[in-house]
């Protein structure tokens, strides 16, 4: 079994390409306007990343998603940022089928940890 590591994913052209296609999805569903990351008069990017962190002395894969836009409406109280994060997590997940091998080992069973971020300020997540 080779290693595991969040470097594998980043460097697999498939799992970029899945990131990306998966992001531009995402930055317009209709759960970003309801928490205000993007409104008519300011659209967001969404850009998706996994990264890495030490979780009860285990390296640990998350996802991070980089909203950024104009809007001033932000409701970081919502109840549908978790609804964002678990349906990036849920999407995600059978995309994995086009990745190498070494990327799918490396993914494992699946990202369960996302975390939110509006314009570089963490709004959602915790471990």
């Amino acid at each position: 079994m080779s290693e595991a590591t969040v470097e594998t994913l980043m460097n697999d052209p498939a799992v970029i390409s899945d990131l990306n296609n998966l992001a531009a999805e995402h930055q317009k569903s209709g759960f970003v306007g309801f928490v205000g990351l993007a409104t008519d008069d300011h659209p967001c990017t969404l850009t998706l990343k996994f990264e890495s962190m030490v979780i009860d002395g285990k390296d640990d894969f998350l996802l991070h998603a980089y909203y950024e836009s104009e809007s001033t409406d932000l409701d970081e109280e919502s109840n549908f940022l978790a609804n964002l994060a678990d349906r990036l997590a849920e999407d995600l997940l059978p995309l994995r089928e086009n990745w190498s091998e070494k990327s799918i080992e490396s993914y494992g069973a699946g990202i369960y940890t996302v975390f939110l971020f509006h314009n570089g300020k963490q709004i959602y997540g915790s471990v």
